[in-house]
């Protein structure tokens, strides 16, 4: 009796994976979310990011680092063509594109819009100039308090 019902969830028959208590056509995703969407979609994207979104604070503390020359003239997640002198650019994979933030450190601030996507673990990769107006390139990478600036007619 066990055997049978063993092979039988290992093989994914059944209504329900005995090991994630998933149903059989779903997978799991490594940040924990479940879901029924292909992979590297539009459709996964907003999947994932609406996911994380009651997670995801008007007001964060974490790390920034920028990007520019081998990127420069490159087309961004959003189609637009990234230009690292442009301060207002933002890649990061926790917001939705579209989304204006307010970067800050140390006393100095600067507002960017998520245009682009990456492949890194931090909250952020600011353009060029974007992360000049917060310190200098040299740093490489720096703690920020980044706050989503809601769109009008949002609390």
């Amino acid at each position: 009796m066990f055997l049978p019902l063993f092979m039988a969830l290992m093989l994914g028959e059944g209504t329900e994976n005995a090991n994630l208590g998933l149903p059989a056509s779903s997978s799991k995703s490594g940040n924990g979310v479940t879901d029924n969407v292909s992979e590297y979609s539009p459709a996964y994207e907003r999947h994932v990011l609406m996911a994380r979104a009651p997670s995801l604070a008007k007001r964060v503390s974490g790390r920034a680092t920028w990007y520019g020359p081998g990127f420069h003239g490159q087309v961004m997640a959003n189609g637009e063509v990234f230009d690292m002198h442009d301060p207002a650019v933002a890649a990061s994979n926790q917001w939705p594109l579209g989304t204006r933030l307010k970067v800050s450190h140390r006393g100095r601030t600067v507002e960017v819009v998520v245009k682009d996507r990456g492949a890194f673990g931090h909250e952020l990769d600011l353009s060029r100039a974007a992360f000049e107006t917060l310190a200098p390139l040299g740093r490489g990478i720096i703690e920020v308090e980044i706050e989503v600036i809601p769109k009008v007619g949002e609390d």
